[in-house]
């Protein structure tokens, strides 16, 4: 068994443990590009996806000594890799409880099998 793969065995087996503080939420980001033949004016197309991800909140610590800048009301989302059907992008949006959150930066763990983002409401 790879690394990843046992990685991705103890993510699965961590976000069950986590029972209802496991979120379902959804992943927004823009699929297309295109330019309006008549206005010329960029038209984006967005799809959705949904994810389970755990919220949190960052500590002092992380607020102050942040690069990028973490704000005070900025949130902690951890999304596991497996299952998702596209790569996380800074700029999309994560929607829990009809509040989006925008992408501000996202780290990923040595093995790739978690993703650690960082949301501006």
């Amino acid at each position: 068994m790879s690394l990843t793969a046992a990685f991705e065995m103890q993510i699965a087996s961590a976000f069950s443990a986590l029972g209802n503080l496991v979120k379902d939420a959804k992943y927004k980001y823009c699929s297309e590009l295109t330019r309006d033949p008549d206005t010329y004016e960029l038209v984006q197309t967005f799809k959705e996806i949904s994810i389970k991800c755990v919220e949190s909140s960052y500590n002092r610590h992380e607020v102050e000594n942040s690069e990028p800048e973490i704000m005070d009301t900025d949130k902690k989302f951890l999304i596991p890799r497996k299952g998702l059907s596209v790569e996380l992008i800074t700029g999309a949006e994560i929607i829990i409880d009809e509040i989006p959150h925008e992408i501000i930066d996202i780290k990923k763990d040595p093995t790739g099998s978690l993703y650690t983002i960082q949301g501006r409401a």
